[in-house]
């Protein structure tokens, strides 16, 4: 938390945001920064503020507003409001409250991966874009809700010898984080600078350019926090409950037991038939499950008809496709479709207090699996306190990392095999493939883990 000087010296600069030339220039990025936002989300400006002000993020976004205006460059003097205010006020300020503005215009806003956390006292960052080494962070109470390998995009400065966040943290996901990452690097070697602390004085602009994406990239966390969940077909996550009439009941048992991408399963007194995907259709990222059957959707017959669970409208409307083929008309009726998204799901949890499984547990299990393959591939260049905060990809390119890596990998296994239901049986074969370590046989692996 910072001091009452510096919180004082940021509330006098703000103050001179208003006065002339600048207000003008601080009201085209206010309302210049709300259109974009908007636009980005197909809303306007109106709605944008009123979600925000329910949501309870508007302060962080007008802080992030004025903490942004206090670094920019302008192209006609007075350039920056920042070092104008000093000039002309800076008197008034401690030497604290002096050094603490200067800063705040110099640094610029960057993505940080919390590396350690301390509850109640502080955690430790790393910068992800910048060479620079990772830090402690003095903070008391943002500290008791952030966990470690959480992605921060905020500002951090140095005040009376401690390093601090300034007064707006957005987090970000961890896919979206790491991918900014790898673009502004990018970027700053297109410049033909070296990621080296030698060069911050160039890399900070080209970081600072990047800006407005990243807050883009936070508040369509914010508006919309859930994951994008897609199946192994690439089609987005979507709960489907079909419901059939039965005209003919044997006529439709016979026709789906002569099917073969259709297999009985359940009881004689409910049958049900799984329908798989064929290997070719699938685009899971693991090159382990890509060859294996996938289930594309499932069906129970039942006294009040024939009910179909898929996870996606599209799975919803090929299934429905699949059985006008292989059945005659008169076997079903027109069916009934209900969509849910996840999360809808997830914020009604009232809706699904039901004793019927909303997905059939292989198609549960089937999104599970193909989730932790994004989540895991995510970790592969990231930082993990394990590996000596090594990413898996650097560790594995020295025999003490690989060394690490598999003691890792191993107590990742572990863990897994406590897992029940749908989280149960995940197999890391392809991470420990992916990273071109050998898998010890299971015989020696308790063994391993133990060292």
């Amino acid at each position: 938390m910072l001091s009452k000087t510096t919180s004082d010296a940021l509330d006098h600069l703000t103050t001179w945001y208003f006065t002339p030339p600048w207000q003008a220039r601080w009201e085209a990025h206010f309302r210049g920064t709300l259109e974009h936002l908007a636009e980005s989300f197909n809303l306007d400006k109106a709605s944008l503020m009123d979600k925000s002000e329910r949501e309870g993020w508007h302060v962080l976004l007008a802080q992030m507003l004025v903490e942004r205006f206090a670094e920019m460059e302008f192209d006609t003097l007075p350039f920056n409001a920042t070092d104008d205010y000093l000039k002309r006020r800076g008197w008034k300020e401690s030497r604290e409250g002096r050094e603490y503005l200067t800063t705040l215009k110099e640094e610029p806003f960057s993505i940080y991966a919390v590396l350690a956390v301390k509850p109640g006292e502080g955690m430790t960052v790393q910068d992800l874009i910048r060479p620079c080494p990772a830090f402690e962070i003095h903070e008391v109470s943002g500290s008791q809700g952030t966990r470690p390998r959480e992605y921060i995009f905020g500002k951090v400065v140095p005040v009376s010898g401690q390093f601090h966040f300034t007064g707006c943290v957005f987090r970000m996901r961890l896919n979206t984080a790491l991918e900014r990452v790898e673009e502004i690097q990018q970027a700053i070697l297109d410049q033909g600078l070296a990621l080296d602390v030698a060069y911050l004085p160039q890399i900070n602009p080209v970081v600072r350019s990047f800006w407005a994406a990243l807050l883009t990239d936070c508040v369509d966390y914010l508006l919309f926090p859930y994951p994008v969940f897609t199946n192994s077909e690439g089609h987005r996550m979507l709960m489907a409950d079909i419901r059939f009439p039965i005209k003919d009941k044997s006529g439709l048992v016979l026709g789906l037991n002569q099917a073969p991408d259709f297999h009985q399963t359940g009881t004689d007194d409910q049958p049900q038939w799984n329908w798989f995907i064929p290997p070719e259709a699938k685009k899971s990222l693991s090159s382990v499950t890509q060859d294996l059957p996938s289930i594309r959707a499932n069906l129970t017959l039942t006294e009040q008809g024939l009910k179909g669970f898929a996870d996606s409208r599209e799975r919803a409307e090929m299934l429905v496709s699949r059985l006008q083929e292989i059945l005659p008309s008169e076997t079903l009726g027109q069916p009934i479709m209900a969509y849910q998204s996840p999360e809808s799901a997830l914020s009604q949890p009232g809706r699904l207090k039901s004793s019927e499984p909303v997905l059939a547990p292989e198609i549960e299990q089937e999104l599970l699996h193909s989730h932790l393959d994004k989540h895991y591939r995510g970790l592969l260049d990231s930082p993990i306190p394990m590996l000596k905060h090594q990413s898996p990809r650097d560790a594995s390119q020295s025999p003490e990392g690989q060394d690490r890596l598999r003691k890792w990998l191993l107590y990742l296994e572990s863990q897994n095999e406590r897992a029940t239901g749908a989280m149960a049986g995940y197999d890391f074969g392809w991470l420990w493939e992916e990273l071109g370590v050998p898998r010890p046989s299971r015989s020696s692996q308790k063994g391993q883990l133990c060292e």
